[in-house]
């Protein structure tokens, strides 16, 4: 009889971690749709942020590194932060810091204020980015390379949704403010279900101080994965922010064609991490990089200096980026190293270097060479990705011939 009750009463304990954990993973599946809405929604509003405030390419590049400059500080202290506080209060931050970013930017659209609102905006992904994949790792670690893409995809289909809301209200000569403004309702959605759910206990470990993870952050296996992110980040955030912009201007497509085409290109992300999620880790994750990187700079040459009608080819880059952030993550999650999990903030952080320095360059040298030129640094920063994947399958291939 006692052991009948043992029985059943560790049933119910694993029935309540069972459902604790798939709360949690619907809402980190939730959290990333509202981070890619979030993350992209300034792409259509771009050319009415540069109208309505009188300023250049070089200004609104300025807008955009400074969110990845409060991304990045947001992964440096994230990983650590989440060993103390716990992902539940991570989370809530994150989403705490976005609705402040995106509130004074409705609110208050002036151009030092902007500055404000995206470096709390990009402090708040940057923690959410960290948080979310951190989530995952714990509790699908046998199944992460599926796990993370589905977790992309989620962030993809928030990303794909968001150019379509926007560019058919700014086509309707809705304020870009209103539509920021909307953006409001799901964060205090999100920030209501994550308040209510019980996460997890966390394995209680000490936090290893930022700066003595740092001094075995960097052996060079590590740091080609640092480059590859970054360069990766560096173009896919690039092309998002500046797609609109590009076939707008340059290519002369019409807005809500171009704001369709940033949906295009998210929807194409999607499409491609949930097939990713089947066969990434089937076929082995340096050598999908490799195909994906060549697929993403064909893609990309064919849609900057083909004539306008080949420009659909910029938004099917998606399809080959799509895999690529995740499945680097994962990859790099197997680097036989203890603990490589607590390393992950420093990946994300050269991911958020990459998101800064990406967009912020094409702009300044937008208004240097003219957009039409700058674009061209997509290609620089797929060519170098490629590289560091190259070397880092070279170095794989010799470990095992030794």
């Amino acid at each position: 009889m006692f052991c009948l009750k043992l029985a059943l009463q560790n049933g119910v304990k694993n029935t309540m971690k069972n459902n604790q954990k798939i709360l949690v993973t619907i809402g980190t599946f939730a959290a990333f749709f509202l981070f890619g809405t979030l993350d992209n929604l300034k792409g259509p509003a771009i050319p009415f942020i540069i109208k309505e405030l009188g300023i250049n390419y070089s200004l609104m590049g300025n807008v955009l590194g400074l969110q990845y400059i409060g991304f990045f500080i947001a992964t440096l202290i994230a990983g650590v932060a989440i060993f103390k506080f716990g992902l539940k209060a991570i989370l809530l931050a994150a989403f705490a810091l976005s609705f402040s970013g995106i509130g004074l930017t409705a609110g208050l659209p002036v151009y030092g204020v902007l500055l404000l609102a995206f470096l709390l905006l990009g402090l708040g992904l940057g923690m959410l980015e960290i948080a979310g994949n951190s989530a995952i790792v714990l509790l699908h670690n046998k199944k992460k390379g599926m796990f993370l893409n589905l977790l992309g995809s989620f962030h993809g289909v928030g990303s794909m949704l968001v150019p379509i809301y926007a560019g058919a209200l700014l086509s309707a000569n809705i304020s870009w403010r209103i539509v920021f403004s909307l953006c409001l309702i799901p964060i205090i959605m999100i920030i209501l279900y994550l308040t209510l759910i019980r996460f997890p206990k966390q394995e209680k470990t000490k936090a290893d101080p930022i700066f003595t993870l740092a001094k075995s952050a960097f052996y060079p296996e590590m740091c080609w994965y640092y480059v590859a992110i970054g360069c990766y980040v560096a173009a896919e955030i690039g092309l998002a922010s500046w797609i609109v912009e590009y076939l707008y201007k340059i290519k002369g497509q019409p807005l809500f064609y171009s704001s369709i085409s940033l949906s295009i290109y998210f929807g194409l992300i999607t499409g491609g991490r949930i097939l990713g999620s089947v066969i990434v880790d089937k076929i082995g994750h340096l050598p999908i990089l490799f195909w994906a990187a060549s697929g993403a700079i064909l893609s990309l040459a064919l849609g900057i200096y083909g004539p306008s009608q080949l420009g659909f080819f910029l938004p099917v880059t998606g399809f080959f980026f799509s895999i690529i952030f995740p499945t680097i993550t994962a990859s790099f999650t197997n680097i036989q190293k203890p603990n490589i999990e607590k390393y992950l903030g420093f990946l994300f952080t050269f991911a958020g270097i990459g998101g800064m320095i990406g967009p912020w360059l094409i702009g300044v040298l937008g208004d240097l060479l003219r957009l039409s030129n700058s674009i061209s640094m997509l290609i620089v920063y797929s060519l170098l990705m490629m590289i560091a994947l190259l070397i880092l399958q070279f170095e794989k291939n010799s470990s095992a011939k030794e």
